[in-house]
């Protein structure tokens, strides 16, 4: 699992350390499968039985683990591949509990990977809106420093396409996409590239634009939210 600040978030990790000989050096989880850890850290020579200090909710947890050294083609910095004990995953109800949310979240990433090309329906759709906790069908389009209003007429974990106002639209352009959410009421953010624009006529007069985005890197809430937008709407078709 691809490690972003949305996951880190997740896991309630605030920050990750690696202590050998004594010496304790700063690392930055890039990939976490298990207790199978790839991280970038600061030093070019850590080999063998190392102690791996994580701040997890609050409170530092230590694993026991073994650290190798990874080929790399660059030395912008330095990857090792951690290996923590096996029998660490139950040593105490700390470390327990913090591989039981990490499982939870692996699960939650692989079925993002394998559904990220599916497209939902939204649109105007008051039962869909209500489903996926939207405070309303109007969301914010954020491009050239202004804000424009959307309608989300499909949305997946890969991407979405919406309808807004204005004209002129250049494909492979970044632009902000702002969601507003109730239950909890929240605000997330996503950054997409523009992929299609095409106008469309209404009643005859009014031009919008629909455009496709492929999203970046969407945040783990966003995910999080879709899942269970996904989950209530396969529930209401039984």
């Amino acid at each position: 699992m691809k490690i972003y600040k949305g996951i880190l978030d997740a896991l309630m990790i605030k920050s990750v350390y690696v202590i050998s000989n004594e010496n304790i050096y700063m690392c930055i989880p890039l990939d976490i499968h298990d207790t199978n850890w790839t991280v970038s850290c600061d030093s070019e020579y850590i080999t063998g039985k190392i102690q791996l200090k994580v701040n997890f909710n609050g409170s530092f947890i230590f694993f026991n683990a073994i650290i190798e050294k990874k080929d790399q083609e660059t030395v912008s910095a330095f990857l090792y591949e951690i290996q923590i004990e096996e029998a660490e995953k139950k040593a105490d109800n700390q470390k327990a509990v913090f591989f039981m949310i990490l499982s939870e979240i692996e699960e939650d990433y692989k079925e993002y990977n394998r559904r990220k090309e599916e497209r939902f329906e939204i649109g105007l759709d008051e039962q869909r809106i209500k489903a996926i906790n939207f405070k309303d069908a109007e969301h914010k389009l954020i491009i050239n420093k202004k804000q424009l209003p959307c309608v989300i007429n499909n949305i997946s974990y890969s991407g979405a396409k919406i309808t807004t106002e204005e004209e002129n639209f250049e494909v492979n352009k970044r632009i902000g996409l702002c969601l507003s959410f109730i239950n909890p009421i929240d605000q997330i953010f996503l950054i997409g590239t523009i992929q299609n624009c095409f106008l469309k006529t209404i009643n005859g007069k009014n031009i919008v634009s629909v455009l496709s985005l492929e999203l970046e890197q969407p945040p783990y809430e966003y995910n999080k939210r879709l899942q269970l937008f996904i989950k209530k709407i396969s529930e209401d078709k039984k």
